[in-house]
């Protein structure tokens, strides 16, 4: 009777066979989560994602997603040799609010366990400088006594390589609205805000932006408001659009002399991201002149809500008191949904 090989040999060719049999691609991510360190609030930094090949075959990685628009792959697809690897870059804007934000880099292989593989991406956002002290608020000031001023002073943030020293440049929210640096060193900068004679009446409401010269693009926002008042008042100081692509919207406002009676507006001019699609009109009434602002929503093939801004700059002069004549402004923004409602 023919004897079959003894189970002990049998189990030893089935081991040898196994190992020399093909593992095909296999990916490995060395470091999960990416952790990026701290980043500061609104920078754009650059985050290595190291992606390894441990398996016999190449192995292609490409992307299929992101979890947020705040996240670009500079690649769209790699082929990873066997026992090599390589570090796939993505440039993310980091958060304005402060804290730890995740999101996740969806990559589709060609490794047979690991077909779909969501690499979370940690980054913790942090102040390059804090405000101390101070605010650049103008709160129901009268025009006749402009100009005038605020100071903040700033301190180091979170971020141990940036020092207040480093501010580099200065972009402010308005044309009458001046910042300068009046002192600096590394622990502290004092900043000096002035609101200029010729501003006209209404509302602003905007940020400057302290910009500082790193390797990424850094920069503190700072909030700017200022109400101003004056022989004329404006209700309400301001006018806001919840629209859709295509469709035509109107919102009113009043404009009232401090003596009452009758008054005469002048000079009406819109600017901003929407001063082609405003159109504005007046009409008497009862308690001055009724301002009426049309806005024109644009159609446009954007798949998430936009939001845009413009102003309404006008002459008013009164025509029953001796009240000097008087340049207003009023802000309007508008959120446009992608789709109609």
């Amino acid at each position: 009777m023919r004897k079959g090989l003894p189970i002990g040999a049998v189990s030893l060719l089935l081991c040898v066979s196994l190992f020399f049999l093909p593992k095909g691609p296999r990916i490995r991510l060395p470091q999960i989560p990416v952790d990026a360190g701290k980043a500061a609030l609104g920078a754009t930094i650059p985050v290595a994602v190291v992606v390894a090949n441990e398996g016999d075959r190449s192995l292609q990685v490409s992307l299929s997603s992101v979890s947020c628009t705040c996240m670009t792959p500079a690649w769209k697809e790699r082929i990873i040799k066997p026992g090599g690897q390589e570090a796939l870059e993505v440039s993310v804007k980091v958060s304005r609010e402060a804290g730890v934000k995740e999101n996740y880099l969806n990559l589709r292989t060609n490794d047979p366990k690991h077909t779909d593989v969501n690499v979370p991406i940690r980054i913790e956002a942090v102040p390059i400088a804090r405000i101390k002290e101070g605010s650049f608020q103008f709160d129901r000031i009268d025009v006749a006594d402009l100009p005038q001023s605020r100071k903040i002073v700033l301190t180091k943030g979170d971020l141990t390589n940036v020092a207040p020293a480093d501010l580099l440049t200065i972009e402010s929210p308005s044309q009458f609205f001046a910042v300068e640096v009046v002192e600096r060193n590394n622990d502290e900068v004092r900043l000096k805000g002035t609101l200029t004679q010729g501003t006209a009446l209404g509302t602003y409401a905007g940020f400057v932006e302290l910009k500082f010269p790193l390797a990424y693009s850094h920069s503190l926002s700072i909030p700017f408001y200022a109400k101003l008042a004056g022989d004329f008042s404006v209700s309400p100081g301001s006018l806001f659009f919840s629209a859709y692509p295509g469709g035509k919207f109107s919102q009113k406002c009043t404009i009232k002399g401090a003596g009452g009676g009758a008054l005469r507006l002048s000079d009406i001019k819109t600017t901003g991201e929407i001063a082609d699609t405003l159109t504005v009109t007046s009409a008497e009434s009862s308690e001055g002149v009724e301002l009426i602002v049309d806005f024109a929503a644009p159609i446009t093939e954007e798949r998430k809500a936009r939001v845009v801004d413009g102003d309404v700059w006008l002459t008013a002069s009164s025509m029953s008191t001796s009240a000097p004549q008087a340049a207003l402004h009023i802000p309007v923004r508008a959120v446009c949904s992608p789709t109609r409602r």
